[in-house]
């Protein structure tokens, strides 16, 4: 007998709370950006008990409890996860390890940048409503590149996204940046390795 898709969601979400995987889980299907980033804490008959993480990497105080029949897709946030457990090591290091930068001026965020492409340390920046991730490539006064490392997915079949990790190069106009800050990771996390 084939797997339904509650059967398929129950697994999924059961496999990354054993785990302490965090996942993203979309929640309203006529609204794709509807989604919560976090890790599960628990299972219930009809619901799953869910910590959101916020932008910037920290937990959010309260658990939420979400509807299993409200959820319509989960991704695991593979690469997300293993930079968050690095900095926090799940919900209990020292969160003071992410080093949150207010780069809302120009010129702080060059500086920013031209200091992480020296020391080659990995960058966690917000371009408008995505979250890029990577090593510094080059800095200019009017733009930057990074060597993104970023996760692609695929579907299984039952709605269900698993991820595997690629590596490209983004261009980012200081211009047309829309981000409010850009978090440097003063620990080593193993990105100036080629993703296997």
């Amino acid at each position: 007998m084939s797997e339904t898709f509650r059967e398929a969601l129950v697994r999924e979400l059961t496999e990354s709370l054993e785990s302490g995987e965090f996942v993203e889980i979309h929640r309203n299907p006529e609204s794709p950006a509807n989604f919560a980033v976090g890790v599960i804490q628990r299972i219930e008959t009809r619901s799953v008990v869910f910590q959101n993480i916020d932008h910037e990497g920290r937990f959010e105080d309260l658990p939420e409890e979400l509807m299993l029949s409200k959820i319509f897709l989960v991704r695991r946030k593979t690469l997300y996860l293993r930079r968050l457990r690095c900095l926090f090591d799940g919900q209990v290091a020292e969160r003071a390890a992410l080093q949150v930068i207010d780069v809302r001026r120009r010129e702080s965020r060059i500086q920013a940048l031209t200091a992480a492409k020296a020391t080659g340390q990995a960058v966690s920046i917000w371009i408008g409503g995505d979250r890029i991730e990577g090593l510094v490539l080059e800095v200019g006064t009017q733009h930057f590149r990074l060597r993104e490392f970023a996760t692609e997915g695929h579907e299984d079949g039952i709605g269900i996204y698993s991820h595997k990790i690629v590596e490209r190069v983004r261009a980012g106009s200081f211009d047309e940046t829309a981000c409010n800050y850009l978090a440097q990771n003063p620990v080593p996390l193993g990105l100036n390795s080629r993703p296997s």
